[in-house]
């Protein structure tokens, strides 16, 4: 699992170029960080393009399960919180949204 550590962007990997692309304001990457645990989901499944389906199949549970997450209807158990985040190479600080600096 990857544990981010960068200067550019908190939620991704120091690697990426996304905020000096877009601009710190309109990184699509970014606006992860602002985001609920529903939102970050759901725009990782766009980063990546992984369907509902296969996230489903990937971690063990149905599509519908999967569109329970991304509508915040449902959350993961943590064992399935850990297969997301291994699937997106994400720590689930990071999928949480919270900051290392000040745990918010």
């Amino acid at each position: 699992m990857l544990v981010v550590e960068a200067t550019v962007c908190s939620v991704w990997t120091p690697a990426c170029t996304a905020c000096e692309n877009y601009g710190e304001d309109r990184c699509p990457r970014m606006e992860a960080k602002r985001a609920s645990f529903a939102e970050r989901l759901k725009l990782l499944q766009g980063l990546h393009g992984i369907t509902n389906a296969e996230l489903a199949r990937r971690i063990g549970v149905t599509p519908a399960q999967i569109q329970k997450y991304i509508e915040g209807d449902d959350f993961p158990t943590v064992s399935r919180l850990i297969r997301i985040c291994d699937e997106f190479r994400v720590t689930p600080n990071n999928l949480l949204g919270f900051n290392s600096e000040n745990n918010n």
